[in-house]
């Protein structure tokens, strides 16, 4: 039996991506398996723990990671959120 999906509610997947899972799925199907689409489980607190470790050294490793590619506007919005100084992020988080 095998799980998927192909949209997380969050960041869209190019259509090469969902292609790519659907024909997996119609293969596993094929060859026998039980298929079942879903929505992923716990995203939000996915969400939160990927933020989190994005922030903890203040995007660094991030950016290090990403330098010379080109990067999804949601993810530099995050990276910047990881910059914001430790004083400042209670307020921040209260704002969200």
């Amino acid at each position: 039996r095998v799980a998927y999906w192909t949209d997380n509610g969050f960041f869209p997947n190019s259509p090469a991506v969902v292609r790519a899972v659907q024909e997996a799925v119609a293969a596993l199907a094929e060859q026998g398996a039980i298929v079942d689409e879903i929505a992923p489980p716990k995203i939000a607190e996915a969400m939160f723990l990927y933020t989190a470790s994005l922030a903890a050294d203040g995007s660094a490793d991030a950016e290090r990671h990403l330098r010379g590619s080109k990067i999804d506007h949601r993810i530099t919005q995050l990276m910047l959120l990881g910059r914001v100084p430790n004083w400042i992020r209670p307020f921040v988080a209260w704002l969200y």
